[in-house]
């Protein structure tokens, strides 16, 4: 009897391990994209923003092959730094475009945007930030992030 009574608790805690595997949220295409294409950015030698963009479209295809979709939920991520007054303002004190600057920010990951909503871009990015005075999104990208702009100021998409 005392055989099968550890028999069943082994069980049951194998059971939980297998469960807790399957409460795991799996990782947005988003986020996905977003982590191949940097260690690949991360890589060369040229690193340039258009070099950046392309290291996208490359896991862009693989991954997900909806370029309006992926820059659509990208935007978003940008509009979520945009919103931070606190951003903004230490965006443009230190003389930066703060939508160009969350363009790169949302390039190196959801750790380090919610990282610099919480201690601010200088101490997150230090002089790394003067790499990222420019945009690097497609004109596609920036007409979600106009629709999103729209919809959170108005209610309404435009």
């Amino acid at each position: 009897m005392a055989a099968t009574e550890v028999a069943n608790e082994s069980t049951s805690k194998g059971n939980k391990k297998n469960v807790g595997a399957q409460k795991r949220q799996a990782i947005p295409a988003m986020w996905r994209i977003l982590g191949k294409a940097q260690k690949t950015f991360e890589a060369q030698l040229e690193k340039s923003n258009e070099t950046k963009l392309k290291c996208i479209d490359n896991y862009l295809a693989a991954e997900m092959n909806d370029a309006p979709r992926f820059w659509g939920e990208f935007m978003e991520q940008v509009e979520k730094l945009l919103d931070s007054r606190k951003y903004v303002r230490e965006c443009q004190q230190l003389g930066y475009d703060p939508t160009n600057v969350a363009e790169h920010v949302v390039f190196l990951g959801s750790a380090t945007l919610n990282k610099v909503l919480k201690y601010g871009v200088q101490s997150v990015l230090g002089s790394k930030l003067m790499l990222y005075g420019e945009r690097f999104s497609p004109t596609i990208a920036e007409k979600h992030r106009a629709k999103i702009s729209a919809f959170l100021q108005n209610g309404q998409v435009a």
